[in-house]
């Protein structure tokens, strides 16, 4: 049986995931943007 109490730790532990997954590509978008021969600013 499933208790509640894990099913909101493993939704806190995929939000945590997904957060860091979103600031990566964040990151990654900022500094191509900067960086790259492409300049988007």
């Amino acid at each position: 049986m499933i208790l509640p109490e894990d099913i909101l730790k493993h939704l806190v532990e995929v939000d945590a995931a997904l957060i860091k997954a979103l600031r990566l590509v964040a990151k990654h978008c900022l500094t191509s943007a900067l960086m790259g021969p492409n300049r988007v600013i």
